[in-house]
């Protein structure tokens, strides 16, 4: 019963922020993100471009801005077109 109240709940919430967004198209909301490669080993100083497609519960993909970033940027950089290099 409490996992259908917070689906419930969840839906109302993602509904009502889709309404009342610029007040016309509904916001997408992606069900997924797709990452490829899923994993790669490049030197210092490559490159390794990434891709990321987002798609709702349909399995559509969406028309949305993917924002990339690194949480080691002394490790590694990723530009916003999504093209990650390795710093050491």
């Amino acid at each position: 019963m409490t996992h259908q109240r917070t689906l419930l709940l969840t839906t109302l919430l993602v509904s009502t922020v889709a309404v009342s967004a610029c007040g016309s198209d509904p916001v997408p909301v992606a069900a997924t993100i797709e990452v490829t490669p899923l994993s790669g080993s490049i030197a210092p100083g490559e490159t390794l471009q990434l891709t990321a497609t987002a798609k709702d519960t349909a399995n559509v993909v969406l028309a949305v801005t993917i924002t990339w970033s690194s949480n080691n940027t002394l490790a590694a950089t990723v530009q916003q077109h999504g093209a990650g290099d390795r710093r050491s």
